[in-house]
């Protein structure tokens, strides 16, 4: 009788969880809407950057080929960079703010846009002590693979938003 009751209660809450709208972070939803397969240009395949939005967009569901897709996502202005922020008394790097950012749009293949240009952005500050000097290049690089994660993700938000006026 008590696992039952158990079990009630946590079925309770799970169903409770998902009528409230609750997703989990970093969720991807289901972009059914845009056509596929997509190509995306504007990157090398083998980029860690195409291989995130490639796994992404598989993910929600759409397949992404390297060309002749019946539609293009174009990614242009892509950087990556970092900005000194403080400096310790004997001029060592303290803080550094870390950017990743692109433009992306969608068309279909027969050249009408689906999605105008949209420029994402994202920052993140990298403190430097001078004790942890070592692994702070690593720690960096981890940052970063995060930060493209993030970036995909905020695309993928974007898509999935604008996919609601798509007929």
């Amino acid at each position: 009788m008590k696992n039952h009751l158990q079990y009630c209660v946590v079925l309770f809450l799970a169903l409770s969880l998902t009528a409230c709208g609750f997703k989990l972070r970093g969720a991807i939803p289901r972009l059914d809407k845009l056509p596929s397969p997509i190509s995306i240009v504007g990157l090398a395949p083998y980029s860690d950057l195409y291989q995130e939005i490639s796994r992404q967009m598989q993910q929600a569901g759409i397949k992404v080929v390297l060309d002749h897709g019946k539609a293009v996502l174009r990614i242009s202005d892509r950087k990556s960079g970092s900005r000194l922020l403080s400096v310790d008394e004997a001029n060592a790097v303290v803080e550094r703010e870390l950017e990743e950012s692109f433009t992306f749009n969608l068309r279909q293949h027969t050249q009408a846009e689906l999605v105008e240009n949209q420029p994402i952005r994202v920052l993140r500050i990298l403190n430097q002590p001078q004790d942890e000097r070592l692994g702070s290049d690593r720690e960096a690089e981890q940052i970063r693979q995060e930060m493209r994660r993030d970036l995909v993700n905020q695309m993928m938000r974007r898509l999935y938003a604008i996919q609601k006026n798509l007929p």
